[in-house]
């Protein structure tokens, strides 16, 4: 590195890229100025990391984020470790000395990208699984497992480098910025071989041996589905080849799923491209040909897939998942799984496999149609994806857990039963049970947490053979070809009456098809005619509005044109009155000044008579004349007429505003009556609009549910 530097240099610092030196700057630029940018590169990348998968939790839910995490922390603390060369190439002071300075850092920087590759390893040997054994990924990677997994990577990492701090060597150049790691600690190619063979070569091979798995299984993959999809094209009854089996393809494939919208309509494309799939299939795999039961896994299929895919799917499952070996060699691998179940049976349900056996119950009375059509044919589709899922995923051995729990659910009901009801309980019962999503959903549930190793079922399988093999010497073949023969006559019968079943049930299902059909038809026609009715009704109605508002606007005309009426004689009235209570206040007003005018001429008189002694003998003390009664009856009767006059003047006047008044009072009463009759009418015009307007919207509200319901 620098170990030969002279001494003239001595006065410059220490730096890896010489040319990086410059004469103005104390210090190593370009070197400082590489990893302040590489670090910050590395701090920022790796926040954005972090930030990005706290601020996202649904990221969390995959077991893949605890090893990105963990890859992310190590390289973010690796950035933040790269600030300390940055501190020696700047010459600041270390607060330790720089051998130890040097060694800590090599180290710990060594053993975070150690980490950061053992978690690469880690993604790729997960991502392997998830895509091997995509069922059991989650029992087998679980979150405490990934937990011990990070630790054992950190403490792996940590022992591997450890034996640097034992002058064993030097783990790498990360510290060669300080010069005491460039000149003094030196690599040692042991200790480097060591390091390679026990970390650095195995993540390499791990990561490609699993990348390359997993990129050969998706071009196989892919491969296979284009191979079956050309043959599929070729074999598709498009050119005109014959399959033997074509009558029982047509027979059957009327039979498949009749209920099915997609499956129902005779010549619809459901049936069409079951047909197709099916006829392929015979003419792909001469040796099996058609099965009957082969169009419900089929139909299964193409209700997820395209025809191509489906055929291609249906070709991997009779092939590479066993299931055509159930048909080969006089159905023998059937009756070796029929015997497997029972083993079963006996190690999980012994009280059933008893009641069976006492009831002379076998195996292949009740589960052929389960190894056959995978449960196809009897149970409903939601049920049968999931167990189709799992077949896919696991194998056909998951046949095994989902009977068992189909007979476990089942074991108090079975219990009870004889040969005869458990026959019914099988064909009938049991299917109807599993309608509800919910006891559906119970039975995966049970399925998948049954364990069924396949080293049992090997040992079962050669219980069988050695089972046939002790039969077959000691039978003679005679008897063995008659007991053949009765196992085929009651196999024979069984699929002949699972055939009228199927019949039965499907001229049913097409009775009540049709007679849901009439009745809905039915109820359509009487929807129709009410409809009519309630548009008629809704026209009348309408008619009936317009004329109550045409009768509304002349009433309130009537009643605008008297109110006005009855306002006019109302200002009529208050003028008069008003006028009537000026005069009467004016006369009163001169009645006063007159009388006071006169009290005061008395007043004088009789001061005046008083004074005059002359005069004061012909008055009396109440200032009448003495002897002068005459007079006085003549002035009496003049005021007696004066007063007459004004009181019948002030009667006249109290008369007419009495008159006024009655008036007043008629013309409010007459008001009110009017505005009373409007009320009524507007009370009236609001009701008919109410009433005729709410029953027409609850006629077509009511019709309207009604179709509406028949509909779905």
């Amino acid at each position: 590195m620098n170990s030969t530097l002279d001494g003239n240099q001595s006065s410059h610092p220490f730096c890896l890229l010489t040319f990086g030196n410059l004469e103005t700057v104390d210090f190593c630029l370009l070197e400082v100025l590489i990893i302040v940018f590489l670090t910050v590169l590395i701090i920022s990348g790796n926040i954005i990391v972090i930030f990005v998968f706290h601020c996202a939790p649904l990221l969390n839910h995959h077991t893949t984020s605890y090893f990105i995490q963990t890859m992310a922390y190590a390289d973010l603390l690796v950035g933040v470790s790269c600030l300390v060369p940055s501190l020696s190439l700047l010459h600041y002071p270390l607060p330790v000395e720089e051998s130890l300075t040097c060694q800590v850092f090599g180290f710990v920087v060594s053993v975070l990208k150690s980490v950061s590759m053992a978690s690469l390893a880690c993604i790729s040997i997960d991502r392997y699984i998830a895509i091997t054994k995509p069922l059991t990924y989650n029992t087998l990677v679980t979150p405490w497992r990934l937990r011990v997994c990070i630790f054992l990577i950190w403490l792996y990492s940590t022992l591997v480098f450890l034996p640097s701090f034992f002058h064993w060597g030097k783990p790498g150049y990360h510290g060669d910025v300080f010069q005491w790691c460039a000149e003094s600690w030196h690599t040692d190619p042991y200790f480097t071989l060591f390091i390679v063979v026990m970390l650095y070569a195995p993540a390499a091979l791990i990561v490609c041996f699993t990348y390359f798995n997993i990129f050969r299984i998706c071009q196989q993959h892919t491969k296979e589905i284009s191979e079956r999809q050309a043959r599929f094209s070729s074999q598709s009854g498009e050119t005109g080849e014959e399959s033997p089996q074509d009558s029982a393809i047509t027979r059957d494939i009327n039979r498949t799923f009749p209920a099915h919208d997609y499956f129902k309509d005779t010549g619809g494309d459901g049936q069409d491209s079951l047909y197709k799939i099916c006829k392929a299939y015979s003419v792909y795999d001469e040796e099996i040909g058609y099965c009957q039961g082969q169009s419900f896994l089929a139909a299964v299929l193409l209700l997820h897939m395209p025809e191509e895919q489906a055929f291609s799917v249906l070709v991997k499952i009779m092939f590479d998942y066993g299931l055509r070996e159930l048909f080969k060699q006089n159905f023998e691998d059937l009756h070796c799984k029929f015997y497997q179940l029972e083993r079963l049976m006996q190690e999980y349900i012994p009280d059933l496999y008893n009641h069976f056996l006492d009831i002379s119950l076998e195996a292949h009375m009740y589960a052929s149609q389960w190894f056959l059509t995978l449960f196809t044919a009897k149970f409903p589709l939601y049920m049968v994806f999931h167990i189709i899922d799992l077949l896919l995923c696991e194998g056909i051995s998951v046949i095994f857990n989902v009977a068992l729990g189909l007979l476990k659910t089942s074991k108090d009901d079975l219990l009870l039963t004889d040969f005869e009801g458990a026959l019914k309980f099988f064909r009938v019962q049991l299917p109807k049970r599993y309608r509800s999503e919910e006891n559906a959903k119970k039975l995966m549930e049970l399925a998948c947490s049954m364990k069924i190793s396949q080293k049992k079922l090997k040992k079962y399988e050669k219980e069988y053979h050695t089972m046939r093999e002790q039969q077959a010497q000691q039978e003679d073949p005679i008897e063995r070809f008659e007991r053949e023969n009765r196992r085929l006559q009651e196999a024979n019968m069984r699929l002949e009456q699972e055939n009228d079943d199927l019949a039965h049930e499907l001229v049913t299902s097409k009775i009540a098809l049709r007679k849901d059909l009439d009745n809905a038809e039915e109820k359509a026609d009487a929807l129709n005619k009410e409809l009519l009715m309630t548009k008629q009704k809704l026209i009348d109605a309408e008619e009936e509005k317009r004329r109550l508002e045409d009768e509304s606007a002349q009433l309130k005309e009537m009643c605008r044109r008297e109110l006005d009426k009855a306002e006019s004689e109302i200002r009529k009235n208050s003028s008069i009155i008003g006028d009537y209570k000026q005069i009467c206040s004016q006369l009163s007003e001169r009645l006063e000044k007159q009388q006071t005018a006169n009290k005061v001429e008395i007043e004088k008189i009789r001061q005046k008579v008083d004074d005059c002694e002359r005069c004061r003998g012909f008055f009396n003390k109440e200032g009448r004349i003495k002897g002068m009664s005459s007079a006085k009856e003549v002035l009496d009767e003049d005021t007696d007429e004066e007063k007459e006059t004004l009181k019948n003047q002030l009667r006249e006047m109290e008369l007419e505003l009495a008159q006024t008044k009655l008036q007043l009072v008629e013309a409010e009463c007459k008001i009110q009556d009017l505005e009373h009759h409007l009320g009524l009418a507007l009370n009236e015009v609001q009701a008919a609009k109410k009433t005729w307007f709410n029953r027409t919207l609850s006629s077509i509200k009511t019709a309207t549910g009604v179709q509406g319901k028949e509909t779905c």
